[in-house]
């Protein structure tokens, strides 16, 4: 239980500052090899994305393409407060995140992450945004595929 706690803690701390920060290094750092990441609808930054290094470019291309992103963690809950470090654990974190591009799109956007941990490492997260439409606004939409 004390882990969960220290988890919870961290997180709200940290991971805004390391967001804001763009600091790509340190967001990976917590990734397993065989990571997965889904972000839903149908902008140019969703998808699903396996491996670290498939992972590492999505979060170098989302930091890359923003002016300044501000976001805040509001609640952080655990499925199992018993395995943090070993075993698995599903973390779910509600968010808000107010995004510029460097064009000078803004959006301001809620959602749900959840981080599957394995051996304490993040195995696998999943966004869920309460209207992933306004992804389209800020990244523009998917590429059509080629035919």
């Amino acid at each position: 239980m004390f882990g969960a706690i220290l988890l919870q803690q961290w997180t709200k701390a940290n991971f805004s500052r390391l967001v804001a920060r763009k600091d790509v290094d340190a967001i990976m750092r917590g990734w397993s090899d065989d990571g997965v990441l889904e972000m839903p609808g149908t902008s140019a930054m969703s998808g699903r994305f396996e491996g670290k290094a498939a992972i590492r470019a999505w979060v170098a291309r989302w930091f890359d393409s923003m002016r300044a992103i501000d976001f805040d963690v509001k609640r952080i809950a655990l499925t199992n407060t018993l395995a943090l470090g070993f075993g698995t654990n599903d973390v779910m974190i509600e968010w808000e995140v107010h995004e510029t591009s460097k064009s000078g799109a803004a959006i301001r956007a809620r959602g749900i992450t959840v981080w599957e941990l394995r051996g304490g490492k993040l195995a696998a997260a999943r966004d869920y945004f309460f209207d992933p439409s306004v992804l389209n606004v800020i990244h523009g939409p998917r590429p059509a595929a080629a035919s």
